[in-house]
């Protein structure tokens, strides 16, 4: 087990250029630090923007997914419709839902202005990778990638064009094109940027040049009802696995991309906690040989880094047993938000 030799970014970065990163809501913590909320849902309930009667949806399907809900509840909308079934009661609740998910989002979400001048750092770390997974819906990895392209050229590729995810030939855009390497970035949970349409269930990608504008849009897509936000922030692991296998562009980020990265792994800001029991496998699977795990070390004692670390390693040792493991100090220089 691990012997809780905390090191920084500096002693071991040389072993960990050009493979793998990931990253978890602690990424986005240390930029935002209002971003260490629970469930958005918790969030709509305690500002009153979801009802009791309304919460027992959620209830009796299991679920705290909206997309799931939302989607369920458009389609019975229709159904109703063509049986000619006059139904308003579905119409409103699915309303109101709507409106509930695009208000949580708006309270919790930070303003391009507050982190704007954390960029930066952020993807010129990012740069240092082949793959960035980003397991957080929210929007700073994607201001991150446009900020970088801004001073490489096109760097960093999601692997979309015209909006659309390239699903045959993803894995030609590690040729770089335009710039001097690239970087590619997958979201596995989604990512408030990507939308699915609700008359085909397509996935697209809604760009925006003007980054303090993008939330806006997104928000405004929202609100047309032609589309649902496409990501997973709630629920246990085999919920979140089950929305990810309801997506063409989830599924393939989970079958095809994280079951072959790199065999260098850096993991920052996720926990590998057991609501992503999921993605552990996947993403630590055998041919990973070296990982090296943030630890968020302020205010803890050696005793508390010594089983954090372990419970990690052990956590890892469920599906690979022979990568030699490295824990860093998150807050360490050159390290994601830290210059």
């Amino acid at each position: 087990m691990a012997d809780t030799v905390v090191q920084t970014w500096e002693e071991i970065k040389d072993d960990f250029g050009d493979g793998t990163l990931v990253i978890g809501n602690g990424g986005s913590i240390a930029l935002y630090p209002n971003f260490d909320y629970g469930s958005l849902l918790e969030v709509a309930k305690d500002t009153g923007l979801i009802t009791e009667p309304v919460t027992k949806i959620f209830e009796h399907l299991g679920t705290y997914d909206f997309e799931l809900v939302l989607n369920m509840l458009w389609h019975t909308l229709h159904v109703n419709e063509a049986l000619e079934i006059h139904d308003e009661v579905t119409e409103k609740t699915y309303d109101d839902i709507r409106s509930a998910l695009v208000e949580a989002v708006q309270k919790t979400h930070p303003p391009y202005a507050e982190i704007e001048g954390s960029l930066k750092p952020v993807y010129k770390y990012m740069k240092s990778f082949k793959t960035v997974i980003d397991l957080s819906y929210d929007l700073i990895v994607y201001w991150a990638m446009l900020a970088g392209n801004a001073e490489y050229g096109n760097w960093f590729k999601d692997c979309f064009v015209t909006g659309t995810f390239r699903y045959e030939d993803w894995a030609t855009f590690y040729e770089p094109y335009g710039a001097g390497g690239a970087t590619l970035v997958f979201y596995p949970h989604g990512n408030l940027v990507l939308a699915s349409s609700l008359k085909v269930g397509d996935v697209k990608l809604l760009r925006k040049v003007e980054f303090e504008n993008l939330l806006d849009r997104i928000v405004s897509r929202w609100r047309s009802g032609n589309a649902l936000p496409l990501f997973v922030s709630e629920g246990d692991s085999s919920q979140k696995r089950n929305a990810i296998l309801r997506s063409g562009y989830l599924s393939t980020v989970y079958n095809s991309v994280l079951p072959d990265l790199d065999d260098n792994l850096v993991i920052y800001g996720w926990s590998l906690g057991d609501q992503d029991d999921h993605l552990v496998g996947r993403i630590c699977n055998q041919d990973i040989d070296k990982m090296a795990v943030s630890v968020y070390t302020s205010g803890k004692s050696k005793r508390e880094l010594r089983a954090h670390c372990n419970a990690i390693e052990y956590k890892v040792r469920q599906h690979n047993e022979s990568c030699s493991m490295f824990f860093f100090d998150s807050a360490s220089e050159g390290c994601w938000v830290q210059p």
